[in-house]
């Protein structure tokens, strides 16, 4: 009869000793923020705020990602309170739906990572989000790549000006080498007036060799082309890709293109100019 009572105590303590043997999945989240994404803010519920504290947390990253400081779930405040704030990101629980635009404000936010429960880890299952929408979709493939979208401060602007944007990249599998981003800015005849080439992600830890979920979005870096002085004005065509900087080769689409158009951008003559950016 003792052993008989005793037995859901036993169970229980077993399993409790089973899930402590396993993996945590809020490590592989900080892992995966800290070589993906760029530091920020980032508003979560009591199960997630310890992730990034280097004291409590254990947390030993490259990067600082402050918590909010308020155990919050995304829907209780309007998406542009929590942008007043300075937050970037949000960690919120995965059981939510997260195409209600009740509770995560699809259309205002980018869902860049999810964490559904899985029985190889403990701890809860989780949605990254990142606090702000891309500016334009986009819809073309280079190999295993898709351009999802893209950020851009402007399409018209005058000689030595600067164009600053991001790409939002899909990869169905990972390269077989770490590849590079080139982004070409060529005139009408097809000739380079202007470039801007770097690793695609912010950190260089995560290169496209570990781009392994192919459900992820991955947040482009910001780069900055800085138009000569002296550049003709008209129109001229964005471009990029990707290469691998040992060889020189270039991810090709199924038909053979080894660059996708961005957008178009026309630069103004002097008496059309106003403030550079």
């Amino acid at each position: 009869m003792l052993a008989i009572s005793l037995l859901p105590a036993y169970r229980e303590s077993d399993a409790l000793a089973h899930d402590y043997s396993l993996p945590d999945r809020r490590n592989e989240l900080a892992n995966y923020m800290d070589a993906s994404l760029p530091p920020g803010i980032f508003v979560s519920n009591y199960e997630n705020h310890n992730v990034f504290n280097r004291a409590w947390g254990g947390y030993d990253g490259v990067h600082d990602f402050p918590w909010h400081k308020e155990y919050a779930l995304l829907w209780e405040r309007p998406i542009e309170e929590w942008r007043a704030f300075g937050a970037d990101y949000a960690i919120m629980p995965y059981w939510y739906h997260v195409n209600d635009p009740a509770v995560y404000y699809p259309n205002d936010t980018t869902l860049l990572k999810t964490y559904p429960s899985d029985d190889n880890y403990r701890g809860p299952s989780m949605v990254v989000l990142r606090l702000y929408p891309m500016q334009h979709e986009a819809d073309a493939q280079l190999g295993p790549i898709r351009l999802l979208g893209y950020d851009i401060n402007a399409t018209e602007l005058g000689a030595g000006g600067e164009l600053v944007f991001r790409h939002y990249w899909q990869a169905e599998n990972a390269t077989a080498t770490p590849l590079r981003v080139f982004n070409h800015l060529i005139d009408s005849d097809g000739q380079l007036a202007a470039q801007a080439d770097y690793i695609p992600l912010f950190d260089g830890r995560r290169d496209t060799s570990a781009w392994d979920d192919p459900d992820e979005i991955l947040l482009g870096r910001e780069f900055r082309l800085r138009l000569p002085a002296d550049m003709p004005p008209g129109e001229y065509t964005l471009i990029t890709g990707f290469y691998d900087p040992q060889t020189g080769g270039r991810l090709t689409a199924a038909e053979g293109a080894d660059s996708i158009i961005i957008t178009h951008v026309n630069v103004l003559p002097p008496s059309d100019r106003g403030p550079v950016p």
